[in-house]
């Protein structure tokens, strides 16, 4: 505003900046997650430097996310990534377009390929399961 102007406040000052690390509980856009984690806004688990640096679940595709990942590509070359890399990842869950909610930092406990397995996902999902990825919270 003008008066803002006069006495020098920014808005930009005045306004709460986001967190550069998220909150568990809390809604972000596909863009701030890019911008805490890198890589692209557009993927459900995007990759930056051979990594996986993130996942992106929806809830009616996962209805046990974020314990187990459901993953329907068949031959995912980045399902190996995720299984192998170590550490840690940022797991957000769909709520509406553009707030995705921060369920917290998860390790990879085991990928499931066996048919026993796929078929209960299967039957739990609807879906066709290639992978269940079964995450435990760090």
């Amino acid at each position: 505003s003008i008066a803002d102007t006069l006495t020098g406040v920014d808005d930009k000052e005045t306004r709460m900046a986001r967190p550069n690390k998220p909150v568990v509980g809390e809604l972000y856009s596909p863009i701030e997650q890019s911008e805490m984690h890198g890589g692209t806004p557009f993927r459900c688990a995007p990759p930056k430097d051979g990594r996986v640096l993130l996942l992106r679940v929806k809830p009616h595709l996962n209805p046990d996310a974020p314990r187990i990942i459901d993953w329907e590509a068949s031959n995912d070359p980045w399902v190996k990534t995720i299984e192998v890399q170590g550490g840690t990842l940022p797991v957000y869950a769909f709520r509406r377009p553009n707030a995705w909610e921060y369920m917290g930092r998860f390790r990879v406990a085991r990928v499931a390929t066996d048919a026993a397995t796929l078929a209960e996902r299967r039957e739990r999902t609807g879906l066709q399961v290639s992978y269940a990825i079964h995450l435990e919270r760090s």
